[in-house]
């Protein structure tokens, strides 16, 4: 049976009410209609064929992916079914797919002045990045909400990330792209509250690399910013 996706209410006013909502992003209605229930129901069985199908069916299902989440559900929804496949990551093939999924809706939330929407989501579900294991897989899941913030998803300092390597110096070269990107993403983010809850959230690791590196460059940044 092939699956049908509806347009559910909330993501119906999401979309006629969008004009409206530029000082007041991602606060619309939080009540899911039958069909948002079913329709996440639906992309769920999507997201298991990029981990669990053949490597060709999964790639079939990336290039899709994007497109239903950017026409079928409203802000909230995509930012937070792509926040939660990333924590649960799988080996393989299934990384870089998903990376792909991210960066064509994290593209389209750029372009309509949404991204911020999605710094705030990343900074409340921290504790998940870091609870992945192992810390190399955390490392990448958090690369990819930056560098699909940023818009760069396509970028030579990704394709040094996409491959699956568990060599120690492969590993070692990750956490400096890591702190390279968390230190530019840190930069452009706004909104002072993001920051310092990004900082208090790594607290648990702030003796950890590349964490470490990160509490500290990022620190130094808040802290001549607050001087300004």
């Amino acid at each position: 049976k092939g699956l049908i996706f509806e347009r559910g209410d909330s993501n119906n006013n999401n979309n006629n009410n969008n004009s409206n909502n530029n000082n007041n992003k991602g606060e619309g209605k939080k009540e899911y209609s039958v069909d948002d229930v079913e329709n996440i129901q639906k992309v769920k069985i999507l997201f298991n064929k990029l981990g669990n199908g053949n490597p060709i069916e999964a790639e079939c299902v990336s290039q899709i992916l994007g497109t239903i989440l950017n026409d079928f559900f409203n802000v909230n929804q995509r930012i937070t079914l792509l926040l939660s496949e990333l924590v649960r990551i799988k080996p393989g093939y299934y990384m870089q797919n998903l990376a792909r999924v991210v960066f064509k809706v994290f593209k389209k939330l750029k372009k309509n002045n949404e991204i911020e929407l999605v710094n705030k989501w990343f900074v409340m579900c921290l504790a998940n990045f870091l609870n992945v294991k192992p810390k190399d897989k955390s490392v990448w899941a958090m690369s990819v909400v930056m560098v699909g913030i940023k818009g760069e998803g396509k970028n030579g300092i990704w394709r040094g990330l996409e491959r699956e390597e568990k060599e120690e110096e492969k590993i070692k070269e990750r956490e400096e792209v890591f702190w390279m990107l968390s230190v530019e993403w840190f930069e452009s983010v706004e909104d002072e509250g993001v920051r310092k809850a990004f900082l208090s959230g790594l607290e648990t690791v702030k003796e950890i690399e590349p964490f470490k590196s990160v509490v500290h460059s990022c620190s130094q940044i808040l802290a001549q910013s607050e001087a300004k």
